[in-house]
């Protein structure tokens, strides 16, 4: 969210602390799925598990854009934390 969160949260009407409730579930999803990407990449290739959780965080970007409340703010954040963790263990397997 980084610098649109300022916007969102005048747009959703939304309290500020909800930035730190979406960042730790971000946080936490991202650890979650770390650990579960390793497990993944000893069926599958880490390119298909980079390709699979590159789109996952780019939808949720782009769901991030188009978000018309916050509950919806709150199932990207969902697909965003899986895709990034999953992207950074792949990235690190593959280098």
């Amino acid at each position: 969210m980084g610098v649109a969160w300022p916007e969102m949260r005048q747009d959703f009407s939304a309290p500020l602390e909800w930035a730190g409730w979406l960042l730790s579930l971000t946080t936490v999803l991202s650890v979650l799925s770390s650990l579960v990407a390793v497990r993944v990449m000893k069926h599958c290739h880490a390119g298909v598990i980079l390709t699979v959780s590159a789109l996952m965080t780019s939808t949720a970007m782009l769901g991030y854009g188009l978000a018309p409340g916050m509950i919806a703010v709150a199932g990207f954040t969902l697909l965003f934390g899986l895709g990034q963790g999953a992207v950074d263990t792949a990235v690190n397997a593959h280098m």
